[in-house]
């Protein structure tokens, strides 16, 4: 019918964590239906996924000791997509 629409996307939260900086480790938040949790470096390189139990706590420990000190990206997965991001901070 020569009609233009636009799909709607839910925003991508924030996620948040603590302590930050982090040193042993770090507690993130998980938001509402996250399947998967993943770690990324600042090149991209994945450097952990945490599968994550629907029936676990809306919180996660993240063992940040072995890391080495910088920032890396955090992203809570879903089913289907990305449900947020967020960054961590490493620092020993």
């Amino acid at each position: 019918d020569g009609t233009l629409s636009v799909e709607e996307h839910a925003a991508v939260q924030a996620l948040s964590s603590y302590p930050q900086p982090a040193d042993a480790g770090s507690w993130i938040t998980l938001p509402e239906g996250t399947t998967a949790l993943a770690l990324y470096d600042l090149t991209g390189k994945r450097i952990a996924l945490k599968p994550v139990s629907p029936t676990r706590s809306e919180r996660i420990y993240v063992e940040t000791s072995s890391l080495a000190t910088g920032l890396y990206l955090v992203q809570a997965y879903g089913p289907v997509t990305v449900l947020a991001t967020g960054r961590l901070v490493v620092a020993h």
